[in-house]
C-alpha cells in the first residue's frame, strides 16, 4: 500500500456518539450546578478539549471538585447510558479493519470512553488505542497523532489520519499526517482543511491503494 498506517478519530468518525456526549454533558452539568446551562455557559466550553472542559468546570463552577472527579462522573454516566444502547457505526468499518495496514484510534476521549463500546466494535482489530491519558496536549495540538506515528515507527507522511472536526484536522495536519475529512456524522463542510474528503471511511480504502 502507498501508506503504512491509518489513524482514525473515534467520536463521530468511527461511531456516531457526539450528540449523546453533548446531551450527557449538559445533563450532568445542570445537575451539578443546580440550574439550566445558558448560552454564555456554552461559550465557556466551546472549542476546548475534554481535559480543558473539566478544568473550566472546576475553576469557574465547582471549585470544590477537582477536574478528574468531574470527568469520572461524566464517564460513569456515559457507561451507564450506552450499556444497553446501540450507536451508529461508520459505514465500511469492517472492511477497514480487514486491511493489512497498521491501524490506530487517536482520540481526545479517555480509554474507558472507547472501551465502553466494545459490545459494538471490534476494538481488538486496532493495533493501538491512543486515548488522552497517553499524551499531554489535546487536539488541535499534534500530540495524539505524533504519539501514534512515533509508536508505529513511521514518518508522518506515511500515515493517513481520518477526522470529522476542525480541531481534529488541525491536530493531524500539525503532526504532518495526510488528512482525510469524513462527512458521515457531521453537517459541516471542512473539505478545505483536509487533503482528501470522503462520504464515509469506506471510501478511504481507495485512497490507500
Amino acid at each position: 500500500m502507498k501508506y503504512k498506517a491509518l489513524l482514525i478519530d473515534f467520536d463521530n468518525t468511527i461511531i456516531g456518539s457526539e450528540n449523546a456526549n453533548h446531551l450527557l454533558f449538559v445533563r450532568n452539568m445542570e445537575n451539578m450546578i443546580g440550574r439550566k446551562m445558558t448560552r454564555e455557559d456554552g461559550y465557556n466550553f466551546r472549542g476546548h478539549t475534554w481535559k480543558e472542559i473539566f478544568k473550566i468546570m472546576s475553576e469557574r463552577y465547582l471549585p470544590e471538585m477537582p477536574p478528574q472527579e468531574l470527568r469520572e462522573i461524566f464517564v460513569r454516566s456515559k457507561i451507564d447510558y450506552f450499556k444497553d444502547k446501540t450507536a451508529p457505526i461508520a459505514a465500511g468499518l469492517s472492511d477497514i479493519l480487514a486491511l493489512d495496514i497498521k491501524k490506530a484510534i487517536v482520540t481526545g476521549s479517555s480509554k474507558p470512553e472507547v472501551e465502553m463500546f466494545s459490545h459494538l466494535l471490534e476494538l481488538d482489530k486496532f493495533d493501538m488505542i491512543v486515548s488522552d491519558e497517553l499524551y499531554d496536549k489535546g487536539k488541535p495540538a499534534p500530540d495524539g497523532y505524533a504519539y501514534a506515528v512515533k509508536k508505529f515507527g513511521l514518518e508522518p507522511h506515511q500515515c493517513v489520519a481520518v477526522e470529522d472536526s476542525h480541531i481534529g484536522l488541525m491536530s493531524a495536519n500539525a503532526a504532518g499526517c495526510i488528512t482525510v475529512f469524513t462527512r458521515e456524522f457531521t453537517n459541516e463542510d471542512l473539505s478545505s482543511a483536509a487533503d482528501f474528503t470522503v462520504g464515509s471511511i469506506a471510501e478511504v480504502i481507495k485512497l490507500l491503494s
